[in-house]
């Protein structure tokens, strides 16, 4: 069982997308596959064009 998650976190349309998790035995388990990893970004490339380049950042880290 997991203790904590990080993710990256869009600012616009606020999915996220979970980049690792800690494991209390064994420590943190980073997300490999990179395909996945790539549609995700895909699929948010339509948020940076709608992106106030005011607002700041698209993506955060988000640990929880």
């Amino acid at each position: 069982m997991t203790n904590n998650l990080l993710f990256l976190k869009c600012n616009v349309c606020h999915d996220d997308f979970c980049i690792a998790k800690y494991y209390p035995s064994v420590g943190w388990h980073y997300h490999k596959d990179t395909d996945q990893y790539n549609n995700w970004l895909e699929k948010h490339k339509e948020c940076a064009l709608v992106h106030d380049p005011l607002y700041g950042v698209i993506f955060n880290i988000e640990y929880r």
